[in-house]
């Protein structure tokens, strides 16, 4: 058999900020709360093993989130290892820069070089047809 619990709202007002506080009060209200909440006789052993069973949950959820923050601080070092890794790269890409500068000013050389030499060709090629030129009217 239920036992039927009456419950009550209290409002006191007037200048109360806490518990032993002796101010003066101007009324008290009192309201009945009339929701039915069905509540247990006895506390059962199932209720028990069910708070039992939320807290081990909970217990290996706190082992994963440790384990968590023991991986993001792992992720901490290895990060700082790659930003050293990252500023050596720059260096070498710095150099590979450097060198393909001066590969620029060789290529831009052997171009004119080439030009050059382009031009001589058919200057010696001119001369050549002039000579075939005089060796067939011969």
């Amino acid at each position: 058999m239920q036992t039927q619990l009456k419950r009550y709202a209290i409002t006191i007002k007037g200048k109360v900020q806490h518990i032993g506080y002796r101010g003066i009060i101007e009324s008290i209200e009192k309201k009945q709360i009339n929701e039915d909440l069905p509540l247990p006789n006895l506390f059962s052993r199932i209720a028990t093993d069910e708070y039992y069973e939320f807290g081990r949950k909970f217990d290996i959820g706190l082992d994963y989130l440790d384990g968590i923050k023991t991986d993001t601080g792992d992720i901490r070092g290895t990060l700082g290892d790659m930003k050293g890794t990252l500023e050596e790269v720059s260096g070498g890409i710095g150099d590979v820069k450097n060198t393909l500068g001066d590969m620029k000013g060789t290529l831009n050389s052997i171009d004119k070089t080439l030009g050059t030499f382009v031009g001589e060709q058919r200057e010696h090629n001119q001369r050549l047809e002039k000579i075939l030129e005089k060796v067939s009217e011969k």
